[in-house]
């Protein structure tokens, strides 16, 4: 697989994730995935270089570690009548969405050009 095809998956992921999490009003990580996706559609559009791609993949993956960060994320809601947080509904894939925009990130600088 080459990085263009990875840009691709990866628009795509960012995509699928940012209308996940505009079904939660209150996230504060849409923005940034929006911004990173408008990032992906630019490059993909324009002339890829391997450093535009790393500056991309770096940008995704700097917000997926520490405390606070998007891996402490879920998009949930408190059910005041259980005293609860469930799922909101349409997040069902919200991990493996999650997993895939980092694992594409990922392979945006480890795979040969």
């Amino acid at each position: 697989m080459n990085k263009l095809s990875i840009l691709d998956q990866l628009i795509d992921a960012l995509a699928s994730l940012v209308a996940l999490l505009a079904l939660d009003p209150g996230c504060q990580w849409r923005r940034k995935f929006e911004s990173d996706l408008a990032i992906g559609r630019h490059l993909k559009d324009g002339a890829v270089g391997t450093v535009d791609l790393a500056a991309l993949s770096a940008s995704v993956r700097h917000v997926y570690g520490g405390m606070g960060s998007f891996n402490d994320y879920a998009p949930v809601i408190y059910d005041a009548a259980t005293r609860r947080y469930a799922p909101i509904p349409g997040t069902e894939d919200f991990d493996s969405i999650r997993g895939r925009v980092f694992d594409l990130a990922l392979a945006l600088i480890v795979v040969a050009p």
